[in-house]
């Protein structure tokens, strides 16, 4: 069992690692989305999606380490998280400190990468707003005014006056 905990625990240490290298693109990304750059941003979605894929197969390993652990003291997998692994660590202060640790790490790597995704959403919802009212204005000084036109029993007739595009000529 000790060798499943050490493997889990540098699983753990890879993980973090991959979701620091994250959280700096994720930072570099919000940068990149202020400058509204498409082609910078383009790049840095090709970094995030190579470190993407380095982490999932470490994810993997994870979660077959830790369904390894869990037969092996008799749990069911799905309850054994890293604060449980510590509590039954109590023997093992190295292991249980490490593990702790290794919480510790992650989850502010976790909190901090929350707290910039969330940054960019809102970075990048605002410029999407801006890109629909630029639309909708655009659309609105397209369409004509109405005219005041009536008829003989003094009815407005509601037409509008001719559209043209910014590009149309007559010809």
């Amino acid at each position: 069992m000790a060798g499943l905990i050490e493997e889990l625990m540098n699983i753990l240490e890879r993980e973090n690692e991959e979701y620091q290298k994250l959280l700096e693109i994720s930072k570099v990304k919000t940068g990149v989305i202020i400058k509204n750059d498409i082609q910078e941003l383009s790049k840095i979605i090709e970094e995030e999606q190579a470190v993407v894929g380095r982490i999932t197969p470490l994810d993997k390993k994870r979660v077959e380490c830790t369904n390894d652990i869990a037969t092996v003291i008799n749990r069911k997998p799905e309850t054994l998280t890293i604060t449980r692994l510590m509590e039954l660590m109590e023997g093992q202060p190295k292991v249980k400190k490490r593990l702790a640790e290794l919480h510790d790490k992650l989850h502010d790597t976790m909190t901090q990468m929350t707290k910039v995704n969330e940054m960019n959403k809102g970075l990048l919802q605002e410029a999407l707003d801006l890109v629909n009212f630029d639309i909708n204005l655009l659309n609105n000084l397209k369409q004509a005014p109405l005219t005041a036109n009536y008829n003989k029993s003094a009815y407005n007739t509601e037409t509008r006056m001719e559209s043209r595009g910014a590009f149309d000529t007559k010809q």
